[in-house]
């Protein structure tokens, strides 16, 4: 799966300028935002993002591996919080959470 797969339908390429495309950070015109931290770093994504999403969002080069995108290999899988470990490509991101890898 590339790295284009594995991005919501809503930011793949050629989608309609104004029709509401995310911007890099992913937040939708007006929807509702998510304050969390990536690697330390914090960062403000659209609610309802996956964790693998925002990551590669935010930096494609150090973001998890995508290989199958659904949740079904775990070579996506991050830290959340310190010690929970998640798949990264179904886990929607959380208010105030921390992901590592």
């Amino acid at each position: 799966m590339s790295v284009e797969e594995a991005r919501e339908p809503s930011d793949a390429p050629g989608a309609p300028e104004g029709a509401g495309a995310p911007s890099r950070a992913g937040e939708q015109p007006g929807g509702a935002v998510v304050g969390i931290e990536l690697r330390g770093r914090p960062c403000t994504v659209a609610s309802g993002r996956s964790v693998l999403a925002a990551a590669l969002d935010e930096d494609p080069e150090s973001a998890p591996p995508v290989i199958c995108g659904m949740g079904s290999c775990y070579a996506c899988v991050v830290t959340r919080n310190g010690h929970e470990q998640v798949r990264s490509c179904i886990t929607q991101v959380q208010e105030g959470d921390s992901y590592d890898w």
